[in-house]
């Protein structure tokens, strides 16, 4: 009888052992996957066609007469910052005026470029603004805002050319 209660009590240890190892895999690999989703957050999306060199910027839009477009973000970027990226400076419409108004398009971190954002009155992200050639700001906004937002305040007059432009082709 001893016998049997000893073997009942080792195939209950043993049973609650290998629930403990049951358990501390799945809270490893949960650890495991929300480091993996963390990491992917981490990483900032390119902006293709975008330098984030100033200094040559400046040079390049003096050089050629071309206005400045300046997106500011956080570094890694916040949800705003890569909604914007996502929704707005990726956008085609977008993308067709920039690349027909020829615009230098510049993206800067905030926290290395914390003089030029203070003097072009940027105090958040997402921010975007718009430069002459010799780097006068022409507009500046700061936070989300929609594609016709964006069009419309840094674009519009490029539009309006853009389309009188098609239209007489």
């Amino acid at each position: 009888m001893a016998e049997q209660e000893t073997r009942e009590v080792d195939s209950e240890s043993a049973q609650k052992s290998h629930s403990s190892v049951v358990k501390y895999i799945f809270i490893g690999l949960m650890v495991l996957v929300l480091l993996v989703v963390w990491w992917s957050q981490r990483t900032d999306p390119r902006l293709e066609g975008w330098t984030q060199d100033y200094e040559d910027a400046s040079e390049l839009a003096r050089e050629q007469d071309r206005r400045i477009l300046v997106f500011f973000s956080e570094t890694p970027m916040n949800r705003d910052d890569r909604r914007m990226v996502d929704d707005i400076l990726t956008h085609s419409d977008a993308r067709v005026v920039l690349e027909y108004e020829d615009l230098v398009p510049v993206h800067l971190p905030i926290a290395t470029h914390g003089e030029l954002a203070a003097e072009l009155g940027v105090a958040q992200t997402p921010a975007v603004a718009l430069l002459t050639p010799e780097g006068e700001p022409i507009s500046t906004r700061m936070g989300y805002m929609s594609v016709q937002q964006f069009v419309t305040e840094f674009l519009d007059s490029s539009a309006s050319r853009a389309r009188e432009a098609l239209s007489r082709q």
